[in-house]
């Protein structure tokens, strides 16, 4: 089988159509990374942050926002794992936001780094939480019943509209929130996985429309 191919904003319209099944695709990097998991409402699932709509710009830059807590924050599936390349360190990562608008789907994401050989005021990347295992590439959404993975979309530059791994950063135990857009998956798919770079999925978060 084969899975759904990047397009260019040209072709955003007909990519969920175009999606192909999903066993032969590559998705997220697996690894045993997990330590422990907070679960809300779906099996291995995790937190994250507010759902926002697809934009043209090619990736996003963010830094630190938001407290460790976030508490007023909606979650949609939460979980703590291991930082690969931090002694004791842990990241926290929540699912806060999969919303479909017109032919698109973003995907917000919240990380909290908490990196004991870091000094509180230092900044830590998402390439730094992962090891350099969350470009654009590799976040994915998979649906297990249709047997399709969605890629991030591409604009008319080849430029991915996702977050990037090195400029995306937080302040040590502070937040960060990422975004990335993939083709909207069908409207009879209610509910769908979550692959985030290196880290456990996320199963059965539900898309709002």
């Amino acid at each position: 089988m084969m899975c759904i191919s990047k397009g260019g904003a040209a072709a955003i319209a007909s990519a969920a159509a175009a999606a192909l099944a999903l066993t032969a695709c590559g998705g997220g990097i697996k690894n045993s990374n997990a330590t422990s998991s907070t679960k809300t409402g779906t099996t291995g699932s995790a937190g994250a942050g507010p759902a926002t709509t697809g934009t043209s710009t090619p990736t996003t830059t963010s830094t630190a926002t938001g407290t460790a807590n976030d508490a007023a924050t909606p979650v949609l599936a939460q979980e703590t794992v291991r930082a690969p390349d931090s002694k004791g360190g842990t990241v926290d990562i929540a699912v806060v936001g999969l919303a479909v608008h017109g032919q698109l789907a973003t995907l917000t994401v919240r990380f909290i780094p908490h990196f004991p050989d870091k000094s509180p005021d230092d900044s830590i990347s998402l390439y730094d939480m992962s090891n350099n295992a969350l470009a654009q590439d590799q976040v994915s959404l998979v649906d297990p019943v249709g047997l399709k993975r969605y890629l991030v979309v591409e604009d008319s530059n080849h430029n991915a509209l996702g977050s990037d791994e090195v400029y995306t950063e937080a302040v040590n135990n502070s937040s960060v929130v990422g975004h990335w857009t993939f083709a909207a998956p069908p409207a009879t798919v209610a509910k769908i996985n979550v692959e985030v770079g290196p880290f456990p999925p996320f199963y059965d978060v539900p898309i709002s429309r």
